[in-house]
């Protein structure tokens, strides 16, 4: 059924529509985030305001080509990413058409249900509206990275965009913080609207009540910001500002109140990798590590410290911090999406490497998604089309005279990967709407040229 927001979005669409396809790409963007937001409910399959608005920059495009030809601009010879995204796809293609009919019968945790529900009592495989969902969204994705990448966006688009919607982000986190805490209004019944699907907005430890701002709970949230973070702190080691400092800051605490494993373990493992990755290559160079880096190893142990007097002197403290890193590895909970992430694996040996088709396993880690459900062929083809399109991103800008455009570039492979690896832990969706906003700017870098970009450098920190 429509959503009481759904005459306003259509309203939205329409003048982004108008406006050009820059316009729509930066709603585009910004819907990203809107992950607990349907356009519409059209009964088990709501449709979430990014796809409607990807359609709708799909369809502006499609107008914009036939109408001026001349838009489409091919790069002999720097297409290697583009070429392993559309193998990818054929794969998936492939194996929602053929793999449910040749495995069918095949125990699995269906995407109809929770994992918690199908522990010990599997659902039977079959070809089912999950799998060309998946498949579309997919496909969608696809198509907006082609048009981006024949196009020839610019980055600065793509980047003020992420940037304000980050603002937008954390204002919602620090609205419902602050509602939880004085029982102020939140707009619940405006950002939650997907019907039938899991509202974290109410989850409490203890007596803490999580965050999941925009998004439909705190882990989804914790992945989105993992990423951000990487890019932030990576941009503010390189061309460390007041400004970038801030951002990191309020970053950090929006992972803080997400009361997540993820945001927690994406901290620590963000920190050392960068500490390691600039602070050795500085010691290796014969140098010293730069105050920037000092600084986050001081901002380090502060926190350490932090949560040692937090734990020892507060009661309600040291039991959050046990559930988060103790009893929640001991619970039911974490026993049951390992078995999940599990019985993937076993899915690949009887499937003899080849999956289940997109949409056919529901585990509880992405990695063990792409095993189940696209196979050794999928989860090679998805890694090598990462891979390229992060390698022709920074050659591409390395090359240029402009230092600034390595530093984005730098910044945004970490993005992309740290969200990867958060996502390795507990968001096991490849439709997942950062993941791809991330591939749509490292695209723009990989196809922009120098002289261009040139023209927006100004309004960059």
């Amino acid at each position: 059924m429509a959503e009481p927001s759904t005459l306003l979005l259509s309203g939205l669409a329409l003048v982004l529509f108008l406006r050009g396809s820059e316009a729509l790409l930066t709603g585009l963007i910004m819907a990203s985030v809107f992950q607990a937001m349907a356009f519409t409910n059209l009964g088990q399959s709501p449709l979430i305001i990014y796809y409607f608005l990807g359609v709708v920059y799909i369809l502006r495009n499609g107008i914009d080509f036939l109408w001026q030809p001349n838009l489409l601009q091919w790069s002999p010879g720097k297409n290697t990413p583009f070429f392993w995204l559309l193998v990818f796809i054929a794969i998936a293609l492939v194996g929602v058409l053929v793999l449910p009919m040749i495995f069918k019968g095949v125990m699995v945790y269906s995407p109809k249900l929770s994992i918690d529900e199908q522990y010990n009592n599997l659902t039977a495989l079959e070809l089912s509206a999950s799998h060309f969902n998946q498949l579309g969204q997919l496909v969608i994705n696809g198509l907006i990275f082609s048009i981006i990448w024949l196009r020839r966006v610019s980055p600065w688009i793509l980047l003020r965009a992420m940037l304000f919607t980050l603002g937008v982000v954390l204002f919602f986190a620090a609205w419902q913080l602050f509602a939880n805490l004085s029982g102020v209004y939140f707009p619940d019944d405006w950002l939650y609207t997907v019907s039938g699907w899991s509202i974290g907005n109410q989850q409490a430890v203890g007596a803490f009540l999580r965050v999941n701002s925009v998004f439909l709970e705190p882990s989804t949230l914790s992945t989105y910001l993992v990423g951000v973070f990487a890019f932030l702190l990576v941009w503010w080691v390189q061309r460390p500002t007041w400004a970038l400092f801030l951002g990191v800051f309020f970053c950090l605490l929006g992972m803080m109140v997400t009361l997540s494993t993820t945001a927690y373990v994406g901290i620590l493992l963000v920190v050392t990798a960068v500490f390691l990755g600039f602070g050795l290559t500085q010691l290796l160079n014969g140098g010293w590590i730069n105050k920037t880096l000092f600084a986050i190893l001081i901002v380090t142990a502060l926190l350490a410290w932090l949560i040692l007097v937090m734990t020892t002197a507060s009661g309600d403290a040291r039991d959050l911090f046990k559930w988060i890193l103790s009893e929640k590895g001991d619970g039911d909970s974490f026993r049951v999406r390992i078995e999940a992430d599990l019985h993937s694996f076993e899915i690949l040996w009887r499937t003899y490497g080849l999956g289940l088709g997109l949409g056919g396993n529901r585990p509880s880690s992405f990695l063990a998604l792409l095993v189940s459900n696209l196979g050794v062929m999928g989860l090679l083809s998805f890694f090598l089309f990462m891979l390229s399109l992060s390698s022709l991103a920074l050659s591409n800008v390395k090359a240029w005279t402009n230092g600034s455009m390595a530093v984005y570039a730098v910044a945004a492979v970490w993005g992309l990967w740290a969200l990867m690896i958060a996502k390795v832990f507990s968001q096991p969706d490849l439709s997942f709407a950062p993941l791809w906003i991330w591939s749509f700017l490292l695209a723009s870098f990989c196809t922009w040229h120098q002289d261009r970009f040139n023209l927006f450098r100004k309004s960059l920190p």
